[in-house]
């Protein structure tokens, strides 16, 4: 036997004995040092954590979808609000620039509420019949006071630039989350919006 060679009665010993590579899929997988059962309950909290994270991540990222989604119905439904508005002006005056005016915002709003509709439902986003139809009990009421107790044209122009107002706002918040497409729609209703709050402010002006 060799001087040097060290004693051991199991030729198999080394089966045993051989520490765990450095680069074994359990070292890899759990920091080193301590138990191995502290390691994996280590390991457990930070994958806990991690989809924890990733989980509030995507309900904010829900969250964002879901408000402008909103934002965008709310322009749908003051659209239906205006041309409720515009429709009792068409029957209500008798002064040409509300009727002309009315008649003008009927025919702009109903087809930038038809393309704006269009749009959304191709992007995914829910449209119902109750948004593309909405009414304003309160505006409807304040017109409908008007035709009976009198003073109808200025009943008429307060509640328009009111909604044109809402509007606009609904536009602005809508327009920076919106797609390519939506942006493209919105930006044609902001300069039609525009126009006919010219419109309305020089029939104040006279």
């Amino acid at each position: 036997m060799q001087p040097n060679q060290p004693q051991n009665n199991n030729p198999y010993y080394f089966l045993n004995d051989k520490p765990a590579s450095p680069g074994s899929p359990i070292n890899k997988l759990v920091p080193r040092g301590g138990s191995l059962k502290s390691r994996i309950i280590v390991v457990v909290v930070g994958i806990t954590v991690l989809l924890t994270l990733f989980i509030v991540f995507n309900a904010i990222l829900s969250g964002s979808k879901n408000a402008n989604s909103q934002n965008l119905i709310n322009v749908v439904e003051d659209q239906s609000i205006l041309n409720t508005i515009a429709v009792s002006g068409t029957k209500n005056s008798t002064n040409q620039a509300i009727l002309n005016l009315a008649g003008t915002t009927t025919v702009s709003v109903s087809s930038a509420q038809s393309q704006l509709i269009g749009v959304l439902k191709a992007s995914g986003k829910t449209v119902t019949i109750l948004n593309a139809s909405y009414q304003n009990p309160t505006v409807n009421k304040s017109l409908a006071d008007a035709v009976t107790n009198g003073g109808f044209d200025s009943s008429f122009i307060t509640n328009y630039q009111q909604t044109l107002n809402n509007y606009q706002q609904n536009i602005h918040k809508a327009f920076p989350a919106a797609n390519t497409g939506e942006k493209k729609i919105l930006d044609n209703i902001y300069k039609q919006n525009v126009l006919l709050l010219k419109a309305s402010n020089s029939l104040l002006a006279n």
